[in-house]
């Protein structure tokens, strides 16, 4: 049986919950760092998760590892 299956739709949920939150809280120190003096509130959310997206998936600078 699925674990997804056996909890019902809570942990999905609870997962997405802690990946917006944990990206609001990177722009929000990002925005505080930055010398511009920037609106966190004025930052793109969907900016900020495509960004992040890509990043995750690039492959490492070392990969694949030489002999």
């Amino acid at each position: 049986m699925d674990r997804a299956a056996a909890y019902g739709p809570t942990p999905p949920i609870w997962g997405h919950l802690l990946v917006h939150y944990a990206l609001r809280v990177h722009m929000l120190q990002v925005a505080r760092a930055n010398s511009e003096a920037l609106d966190p509130d004025r930052l793109s959310f969907q900016t900020c998760l495509r960004a992040t997206r890509r990043i995750t998936m690039m492959p490492p600078a070392g990969f694949p590892p030489s002999a």
